[in-house]
């Protein structure tokens, strides 16, 4: 399952106390206490509050929260991946490039969300969160993205020019140096962005 290396990693920061009847007494009044709140309540008051692993955790407590939580992604506005990888890249790095992968799937539903306004990813080439093709997609699929960071990532031109289509983009970063085309195509669209009202921030500092 797609959360499981957010689990893998919250549990290893997160060491639970040892087992005895006050404490499973503790864990199963907390979860039955969730599910007896409104869906409605879970989603606009309680999950918005957590970081993406300790989604994940609620995630894994049972069906009822699961489906809370899957539903409340098709909501989310915001996916910062920046601090998802740099916390899996505390753990294995043999494992790292999987389970960012793992982590992007999960937290847009299989690249099915719709609703994100912004979106973050600061990657590294050996383990990236993604294929391009895959975040082109999720791009797509958020047309009223507001602000992107694709940072250490080499953007096509076909790609760029779906951003420079976004009509609601105000922020944008990016690694030029990886993104230069022998035309130059780069910097008319860094241009017409711009012209947009579209904040153009240059990143270099690599891996």
């Amino acid at each position: 399952q797609a959360y499981n290396c957010l689990i893998h990693f919250y549990k290893r920061r997160n060491k639970m106390p040892p087992r005895n009847e006050n404490s499973s007494s503790l864990i199963l009044g907390t979860t039955s206490s969730l599910t007896t709140l409104p869906r409605e309540v879970l989603t606009h008051s309680i999950l918005p509050l957590l970081d993406h692993f300790s989604l994940a955790v609620v995630a894994k407590t049972c069906t009822s929260l699961r489906s809370t939580v899957i539903n409340f992604l098709t909501t989310n506005k915001v996916l910062n991946m920046v601090a998802v990888s740099r916390r899996i890249e505390m753990g294995t790095l043999a494992m790292a490039g999987d389970r960012k992968k793992e982590a992007f799937m999960f937290l847009t539903k299989n690249t099915t969300v719709t609703c994100l306004r912004k979106l973050r990813i600061d990657d590294h080439q050996d383990m990236p969160v993604a294929s391009l093709n895959t975040i082109k997609k999720v791009i797509k699929l958020n047309r009223n993205l507001e602000e992107l960071t694709l940072v250490n990532m080499k953007l096509t031109i076909p790609v760029l020019q779906m951003i420079s289509n976004l009509p609601k983009l105000r922020f944008m970063k990016l690694s030029p140096d990886i993104c230069q085309d022998k035309e130059d195509k780069f910097s008319d669209i860094m241009e017409g962005l711009e012209k947009k009202g579209c904040e153009i921030q240059l990143h270099y500092d690599y891996f």
